[in-house]
């Protein structure tokens, strides 16, 4: 069982692991979210209801944020070492947060599973409304492992924009019609501009 003293506390209760990487020590000195400033500023471009894609687990205080204060209906949060999956899933429990998900893909295959103790459970995530991608997710090419949902199904995507090849990304989403929002210290909301038009077309 986990220590108090090993765990992080934020400003409204949530206890996190305290894990020994950049962003959990940014938690540790604000005793908040990590991004606070920017999760607030974005939630404006994040729809009501919304499945979102967490696509890396050091990220969990974004997918409970999401749930908490976003008003999102699910967050998929992805992980495929075993020992930070256990870890992330850890962090949702010990909060009694309901609606995330944290999956293990194989990314090779595009399959997912969730742990039962031991045992592998198979899901299929609905489609997402907001896929979040971090630096090392978009550096290790794993954003494009949605290409063809991201296509097909439009959904905001909240892009870190300091990644070496984000370059082939912005041509990529500028193919797909998608637009910069709003940007603050390299994270940005890029949205479909066939999205836009078509929900400017129902007001």
């Amino acid at each position: 069982m986990t220590k108090n003293n090993a765990l992080l506390k934020l400003s409204d209760n949530v206890k996190l692991n305290r894990r020994k990487d950049s962003i959990a020590m940014e938690m540790a000195r604000t005793k908040d979210y990590y991004q606070k400033p920017i999760l607030e500023a974005f939630m404006a471009y994040i729809p009501e209801q919304a499945i979102i894609y967490e696509m890396d687990s050091r990220f969990v205080s974004h997918a409970i944020y999401f749930l908490k204060y976003g008003h999102a209906r699910q967050v998929y949060l992805f992980e495929t070492n075993r020992a930070k999956y256990r870890e992330a899933r850890s962090d949702v429990q010990r909060n009694h947060i309901i609606g995330i998900e944290c999956l293990q893909p194989d990314w090779d295959t595009n399959k997912f599973v969730r742990r039962d103790k031991e045992k592998f459970i198979h899901v299929t995530p609905r489609s997402a409304d907001v896929i979040h991608a971090s630096k090392a997710v978009i550096e290790a090419g794993l954003l494009l492992k949605f290409a063809t949902e991201v296509e097909q199904y439009k959904p905001v995507l909240w892009l870190d924009t300091s990644s070496h090849n984000f370059a082939e990304i912005a041509k990529w989403l500028e193919k797909l019609h998608y637009r910069l929002q709003i940007e603050q210290n390299h994270q940005a909301i890029y949205v479909s501009q066939e999205t836009k038009e078509a929900e400017e077309g129902k007001k």
